[in-house]
């Protein structure tokens, strides 16, 4: 169920953002290798801009700054679409915690930024 619903919304987002890494999904990637990848860029850019994860283990991630974008022709609340990514990433609203409230406009999409910590 969860590699469908995987498959689906990744399909039918226009695009994820996780702090500096953009990724897109392009059906018939591999999703082992698709996530490994963008895990490891994010690791890269957290390093690379100094955000260090203060608390770290192995089967934990913090500190992530989650930005999800959806095309203005999308024709829907953003809301919806939050809930498909949090859906996507296995958390729950309850895992998010806002680090500017304001939602604003970026050249045409909606963008919220938020802190997740996700047990993988």
């Amino acid at each position: 169920m969860y590699k469908e619903t995987y498959r689906q919304n990744c399909e039918n987002w226009t695009r994820a953002v996780i702090e500096n890494v953009d990724f897109e999904w392009h059906q018939g990637d591999d999703e082992d290798e698709f996530v490994e990848a963008v895990m490891n860029d994010v690791e890269f850019e957290i390093e690379r801009e100094g955000r260090l994860i203060k608390e770290y283990a192995p089967a934990e991630v913090t500190a992530y700054h989650l930005f999800i974008k959806t095309g203005s022709d999308a024709g829907q609340d953003i809301d919806p679409n939050l809930d498909d990514a949090l859906d996507f990433l296995r958390v729950s609203r309850s895992d998010i915690k806002e680090v500017d409230k304001q939602m604003y406009r970026d050249e045409g999409e909606m963008t919220i930024p938020g802190t997740i910590t996700k047990h993988l």
